[in-house]
């Protein structure tokens, strides 16, 4: 079974060649376009890791606060 990895990224053209590479190495990469489809992934198709490349964003800060929401320990 292939380790499953999301990747949230706010520029489209980053998130389509990292999912490449990984897809080349192995890894079943979703690249969802909204927090609301990062936490569906999350909870219903259990992935192992998930990569959130934005810089001190509003979409970063968000992330965060619904994670320690959702998953307080």
């Amino acid at each position: 079974m292939k380790t499953r990895i999301i990747f949230l990224d706010d520029e489209p053209r980053t998130a389509q060649r990292l999912q490449k590479i990984l897809e080349i190495h192995g890894f079943s990469v979703s690249t969802p376009k909204t927090l609301d489809e990062v936490f569906r992934e999350v909870n219903s198709e259990r992935a192992e890791l998930l990569i959130h490349s934005a810089h001190r964003t509003k979409t970063y800060s968000n992330l965060g606060d619904e994670f320690f929401n959702q998953y307080p320990q």
